[in-house]
């Protein structure tokens, strides 16, 4: 029931609702982002490890 209002409650709601989802949707994307760097550098920790060893 929520969801629903959330999604389609009425004109002006659905389209600022929209518009908050799509905020949504494109900070997910931009979320993974930052954390690939991240997940490189410990693969370069691993593969610098291993070089170590």
């Amino acid at each position: 029931m929520d969801i629903r209002k959330f999604f389609g409650g009425g004109g002006s709601s659905s389209s600022g609702s929209a518009l908050s989802v799509e905020k949504q949707l494109a900070g997910s994307p931009v979320r993974p982002k930052p954390r690939e760097p991240s997940m490189n550098k410990r693969k370069k920790a691993f593969l610098s490890s291993d070089d170590d060893d």
